[in-house]
């Protein structure tokens, strides 16, 4: 099968490829490899004992997602303002959207049409639905047939859907959806989209018509039914990155401004029932410790051992961001230092891959299938990484639900 694809990046001459190649120019590759930060037993994590550079050249690289249709990592970079395309095979990466993509950061492939992609348009203010063999046009902008998929909740706009997560109910052990309900998209709120030189941190919240930064679920139904969006929370003052467990079962949302103004980064776990519904607290008065897996003082522990406050003291270099769930259970998240291994079950930060002496990662992609599965993707300022995981943190978690677990899900 012909992937229009392919065919754009003939066309994409304003990012000409050899831009992206790797360069270790400001890295050092002395601060590279893997970190354990635990005494307990955690098994074999990665197949590899560094990461591979694989892109640079870029600004602030986000929303890692691999496509197996045309064997290449869908990354965006709202720096360019593009979403780009890089290709293992060839090494190389070229953009699909140029100076236009209205601000994109987080994606999700589609679970039933690996050719659908559900983009996060920060400066859009809206959730889209994008064919890749359609959406994308020859000048480097999106096509007529980009499809709205979440603009408002009950009449008021959203602020700047940032992250997202899909889960489609299939495997061993899943949780079922309703009937009609095909797939369920979970995504952050937060007021990034409106982040400029003009404007800092402590400023955003007068900006949201909703007066919260919500954490949402969109139901997607079968033709001809209505899709549902769902509020699952208002109660986070910045949520971010979003993921969810393999079996459906555990939503997991990062607060990057938890307390104050300040760096305060907290990890919660929202446990979902068989029937759907979502445990989460409807305000921070309710959060309870069995909400949070990484608690602020936690969080404070890591940034003061891993991360060089003085000599990077940017807003973003500072947070706990994007985030994936791997079917082991792991949790691989982009922080202080570089790339966090976190073991939800233990509440615990248990091993930090650092990237080449990058002060932070941003965000981390999981290829599920074909030629990407296994294959960790973490971006840093500038740069795309790449690392094998150990083929256990790919093989669903078994055994009996532990009591706390049963007593979550009740």
């Amino acid at each position: 099968m012909t992937f229009r694809l392919v065919a754009l990046a003939v066309l994409c001459a304003s990012l000409a490829a050899a831009q992206f190649e790797p360069n270790w120019k400001g890295l050092d590759a002395s601060r590279s490899g893997f970190e354990l930060l635990t005494n307990a037993s955690v098994g074999k994590i990665f197949a590899q004992e560094e990461a591979e550079l694989v892109v640079s050249g870029l600004g602030y690289p986000e929303g890692p997602v691999w496509h197996e249709p045309s064997k290449s990592l869908l990354f965006v970079d709202p720096g360019l303002n593009s979403i780009l395309q890089y290709t293992p095979s060839t090494n190389t990466t070229v953009a699909l959207i140029s100076n236009a993509a209205e601000g994109a950061n987080g994606m999700a492939v589609d679970p039933l049409d690996p050719n659908i992609v559900h983009i996060c348009l920060q400066k859009g203010r809206r959730l889209v639905k994008a064919h890749l063999n359609t959406s994308f046009t020859a000048d480097n902008k999106y096509g007529d047939d980009l499809v709205e998929e979440a603009t408002e909740y009950n009449g008021t706009r959203l602020n700047s859907p940032n992250d997202a997560a899909v889960f489609s109910g299939q495997g061993e052990g899943a949780r079922k959806l309703n009937s009609t309900v095909l797939y369920e998209i979970f995504f952050t709120d937060p007021p990034y989209g409106w982040l400029n030189g003009l404007e800092s941190e402590p400023t955003l919240d007068k900006f949201s018509e909703l007066g919260y930064h919500g954490v949402y679920r969109l139901c997607v139904t079968e033709e001809g039914e209505e899709n549902h969006l769902e509020l699952l929370t208002p109660a986070l003052k910045r949520p971010n990155g979003i993921a969810i467990s393999h079996d459906g079962r555990t939503l997991y949302v990062i607060d990057s401004r938890a307390e104050g103004d300040g760096p305060g980064t907290r990890l919660y776990q929202f446990p979902i029932a068989d029937n759907g519904t979502v445990s989460a607290p409807q305000s921070l008065d309710d959060v309870t410790d069995a909400d949070l897996v990484i608690s602020d003082a936690d969080y404070a522990k890591y940034v003061a051992v891993n991360y060089d406050t003085e000599k990077d003291p940017g807003v973003f270099g500072h947070v706990i961001d994007g985030m994936v769930a791997a079917p082991s259970g792991m949790i691989f998240a982009g922080g202080p230092g570089g790339l966090y291994v976190i073991d939800p079950a233990a509440r615990e930060v248990v091993g930090l891959m650092r990237l080449g002496g990058s002060s932070h990662a941003v965000n981390v992609g999981l290829g599920m299938e074909g030629e990407g599965r296994g294959y960790l993707f973490a971006t840093t300022p500038n740069h795309i990484w790449r690392i094998k995981l150990d083929d256990g943190m790919m093989t669903p978690k078994g055994g009996d639900t532990t009591e706390e677990e049963a007593m979550l899900r009740q």
